[in-house]
């Protein structure tokens, strides 16, 4: 029996030659609603992958549906856990294996991949959704099992802890002021993510605020769900001697836009304005932070 197969040829390279790899750095980009129609933030072409992917571990991207509509997930996106964070409407997501869960403006959804999983609008609705399909689809696995149940997280439930965090006695020592979302399941694991792989954060940042940079090495796709006049972010590869980040690329930050921040690099949220703005960061750290290397490290002048 030959092992030789002209698809996938035995390489050997000399360790220094092969130890720092380069690859395709994730880029820095800002996406839109897509004008109400739904579709996908697809880095494929600059990630240098087959496969639809706005970073190499996640997918994400809009769906925009009319009231009394519905829009059957493709099959496809096979994926060991999603999110849909709604942004504005009112309806249903359905699937033969679990109970309806209706939803409404300001919630949040979280489940595995199901076959035939389904949204039904009673109401207008548009969607920010994520998936770790490209992690599976890199490892050429289809999930087994299923780790964490559907779960639902209420606006006011949110909003309600949130104001909490924001007006504690210490809020203004805090590096951030948001609210990380989990369940009992990662909180036995250890992670206090909203799953194995992906994380969520509710985060808030009042007028005429400037966080303090930090930096980790998950990517976040974060996602503005609100924010006026003078709000941006801040990345750069390294800090000045006085803590702030040199040569800095800035994103201005777009309600209902979403944009990338790449690992490792060092990032602060500033809003300028007069009123409060929110984001909601989604990452791959739920992973990260079980292989023990999401290493936050936090500017300290």
């Amino acid at each position: 029996m030959s092992l030789n197969n002209p698809l996938c040829k035995v390489k050997m390279y000399d360790y220094s030659d092969a130890a720092e790899i380069k690859l395709p750095e994730i880029p820095i980009k800002s996406y839109s609603e897509f004008s109400k129609t739904t579709g996908f933030f697809d880095n494929s072409k600059e990630l240098n992958l087959p496969y639809t992917a706005s970073s190499p571990n996640l997918l994400s991207g809009f769906i925009n549906l009319k009231s009394d509509d519905s829009y059957e997930l493709d099959s496809e996106y096979v994926c060991s856990s999603q999110l849909f964070y709604i942004i504005e409407g009112k309806g249903y997501i359905t699937n033969n294996k679990f109970e309806n869960i209706d939803y409404s403006t300001g919630d949040l959804i979280t489940c595995s991949f199901y076959e035939r999983l389904k949204i039904n609008t009673k109401n207008e609705s548009h969607i920010y959704w994520v998936s770790d399909y490209p992690l599976l689809k890199y490892m050429g696995l289809k999930p087994v099992k299923e780790i964490i149940p559907p779960m639902i997280y209420k606006k006011h439930d949110m909003e309600t802890f949130l104001h909490e965090v924001c007006t504690s006695e210490n809020a203004h020592l805090k590096n951030r002021n948001g609210i990380l979302l989990g369940n009992s399941i990662t909180e036995e694991l250890g992670t206090k993510t909203i799953s194995h792989v992906l994380w969520a954060l509710l985060n808030k940042i009042k007028p005429n605020c400037l966080q303090k940079p930090h930096r980790h090495n998950s990517v976040a796709l974060d996602y503005c769900v609100y924010a006026g006049e003078n709000v941006y972010t801040v990345m750069g590869k390294e800090l000045n001697d006085d803590g702030t980040i040199k040569n800095p690329i800035i994103v201005h930050w777009k309600t209902r836009h979403a944009f990338t921040t790449p690992p490792g690099w060092w990032h602060s949220h500033v809003n300028k304005g007069t009123e409060e703005a929110i984001v909601l960061p989604i990452q791959d750290a739920g992973l990260y932070t079980y292989q023990r290397t999401l290493d936050i490290q936090f500017s300290n002048k």
